[in-house]
């Protein structure tokens, strides 16, 4: 019988979800492999958006009256 599998570490964790408020915004910049000065290219910015979807959040659900 195997094991149930493990949380993962903190190490794991970290890779996956970076705490992007606590970088530094040069740190942000390097890990997105962007320059702040000059901004994504046109065909960049495309292929992110093709990859990632848009820069919007989803819509919460409304709270009930009752």
């Amino acid at each position: 019988m195997s094991a149930p599998p493990s949380a993962p570490t903190a190490a794991a964790a970290d890779r996956r979800a970076p705490a992007w408020h606590l970088l530094d915004a040069d740190e942000v910049a390097q890990r997105l492999g962007v320059d702040p000065a000059q901004g994504l290219s046109s065909a960049e910015a495309a292929r992110r958006l093709a990859e990632h979807g848009p820069n919007e959040l989803q819509a919460a659900a409304g709270i009930s009256p009752w």
